[in-house]
């Protein structure tokens, strides 16, 4: 994942966007449809989700995310009000933050991935799970005082429509921070056969 850095954000909603980039290309390009480019990475992810789970702990806590949760907790206080982990996978994430006094709705694509965070949250105060497309979620206007969606965007057919998801749900005042995958990150193979003329389910 990039460098977060700070991004202007909106000067009429007050809205705060903290992003390691904010460029980002079409998948339509080579005709996959909607219904299609979800049920394909839903499938990719519902693969990879005991992998995944398997690294999660790794990642937040000593490796490519170590850093992202406690920028969070910088930008965003516990009593603000519910913040939603847009991907949340297993949930290592959004179990955290709730253990943290956070109020948390996760959403992933990936029915095994909110299997494994449901599992992992019995006991847990705060903290709800459910499958959902972040271009298009179930909550109202401004119901989040804050979302995080980390290596998430690169993985919609439409990034746009899930930047624009994401302003819709965050509250006058409240904070997005977004990472994307760096240029050398190993997930940025899924995007190869773009070089080919390909369909694939990577936006970068």
């Amino acid at each position: 994942m990039n460098e977060l850095a700070v991004s202007a954000g909106n000067p009429v909603s007050g809205k705060k966007v903290y992003t390691g980039n904010t460029s980002y290309s079409e998948g339509r390009e080579f005709g996959m449809s909607k219904s299609n480019w979800d049920s394909q990475v839903t499938q990719e992810w519902n693969r990879n989700a005991a992998n995944w789970h398997s690294r999660s702990r790794e990642m937040w806590e000593s490796g490519s995310r170590k850093t992202v949760l406690p920028l969070f907790a910088r930008l965003v206080a516990p009593d603000s009000g519910p913040v939603l982990d847009a991907g949340c996978g297993d949930g290592y994430a959004s179990l955290k933050l709730a253990r943290q006094g956070y109020r948390v709705q996760g959403v992933d694509i990936s029915d095994d991935m909110i299997q494994l965070a449901n599992r992992q949250a019995a006991g847990v105060n705060g903290v709800t799970f459910q499958t959902g497309d972040v271009t298009r979620l179930p909550f109202a206007d401004g119901a989040f005082a804050g979302i995080l969606s980390i290596n998430v965007v690169e993985w919609t057919e439409q990034p746009l429509a899930a930047l624009e998801e994401f302003h819709r749900l965050l509250r006058p005042g409240g904070v997005l921070l977004l990472g994307i995958l760096g240029p050398t990150a190993g997930p940025r193979g899924y995007s190869y056969p773009r070089l080919y003329g390909k369909p694939t389910i990577q936006n970068r």
